[in-house]
């Protein structure tokens, strides 16, 4: 018998106003579990209850994660979390004495005993976070993006291998400011094998004052 790795399951949750590290690890795993549906077990006629899986949390303080609340997401399985720095925090520009945003990565590995019978990472984490909004105000307002001022936060275990000037050029429009920071997170499935790389990325978009010339009714 021998305990083999068969799926690896990656999810991103967020604490925006709460600094509960805990809630945003509890919410990378629902998003992680909620995207698949994989008949894993299934396929070897087994039960559920005998898949081993491993849960691994990163964010930027591992000691505030409540592990027990992050084992109680898994519906079965003989669950194991665990957490790792990581993730990342955005600090609140306007509010600098409330809790930061709080970024938070799950990897979940699912293992089954069986027996035989016979550097992209972060330009990945920057696509997938552009596209997750769409700020119309520019062309509500009749704005030019010039005045646009774009803070992107990339982490990752190893920010010297992030091509910063790659990732300038991803920026559509506005200013772009680059800032790499230790975080994301790197997952070793398979001993000697290169680590599967997860990067978390951040976008603020900053504008000029527009109370002088609007107001809201």
């Amino acid at each position: 018998m021998s305990q083999l790795p068969m799926i690896l399951e990656l999810g991103v949750g967020s604490a925006l106003r709460s600094g509960s590290y805990t809630k945003a690890a509890c919410r990378a795993v629902r998003d992680a579990l909620w995207c698949n549906s994989i008949n894993l077990v299934e396929v070897f006629g087994a039960e559920k209850s005998s898949m081993q899986i491993k849960a691994e949390i990163a964010c930027q303080n591992p000691n505030a994660i409540d592990l027990t609340a992050v084992e109680a997401e898994f519906p079965y399985g003989n669950v194991t979390a665990t957490a790792v720095q990581g993730g990342l925090d955005i600090p609140n520009p306007n509010k600098p004495d409330q809790p930061s945003a709080i970024i938070a990565h799950a990897a979940i590995i699912v293992s089954l005993d069986v027996t035989k019978k016979e550097r992209a990472a972060a330009l990945r984490a920057f696509n997938d976070a552009i596209r997750h909004s769409s700020i119309i105000l520019f062309r509500s307002l009749d704005l030019d993006h010039s005045v646009m001022n774009v803070k992107v936060t990339i982490g990752v275990q190893d920010p010297e291998q992030v091509d910063v000037d790659r990732l300038m050029a991803e920026v559509p429009r506005g200013n772009p400011q680059i800032n790499v920071v230790f975080g994301g997170h790197n997952i070793t499935t398979t001993a000697g094998e290169n680590p599967t790389v997860v990067a978390t990325c951040a976008i603020e978009a900053f504008v000029p004052d527009l109370s002088q010339d609007w107001s809201v009714a």
